[in-house]
């Protein structure tokens, strides 16, 4: 696999790096596998992965409402495995936000340490403004 998606050779964990490698996330291979389903049943991101993998279109008005956001960052995208990345970030599927903002406030960390966790392995549109809500409300 390539741009930051990596299993190692038992295929239980794979590993989610940032080209600094600090404050990397760990995945199972089983937990990306569920990733990779989600963003297939999640119109807007496999819509996305399409767009990234066949060219996006030169004129955002020339796309549906839904991927406009991603139109506008799309020079950061790229697919891995059926995996849709932002800098080598996973994009998160709606269906495991949640989930994922548990694992990065996993032993309570303030908003910074948080966003910090965050921002070296996932990412998604409003993610800093989530995990503010779920730290402030801890």
């Amino acid at each position: 696999m390539c741009q930051g998606v990596h299993c190692c050779r038992s295929q239980t964990h794979c590993h989610v790096t940032q080209w600094t490698r600090r404050h990397h996330m760990i995945f199972t291979c089983v937990k990306l596998s569920q990733y990779r389903d989600d963003t297939r049943e999640d119109n807007t991101l496999s819509g996305a992965v399409l767009y990234t993998i066949h060219g996006w279109t030169k004129h955002k008005s020339d796309i549906l409402e839904q991927y406009k956001h991603l139109h506008d960052i799309r020079i950061h995208l790229s697919v891995a495995d059926g995996l849709l990345l932002y800098d080598n970030r996973i994009v998160i599927p709606l269906a495991r936000q949640t989930e994922v903002l548990a694992k990065i406030h996993a032993g309570h960390l303030g908003i910074t340490k948080c966003r910090e966790r965050a921002s070296s392995s996932v990412w998604w549109k409003g993610m800093c403004k989530d995990i503010s809500q779920m730290v402030d409300s801890c």
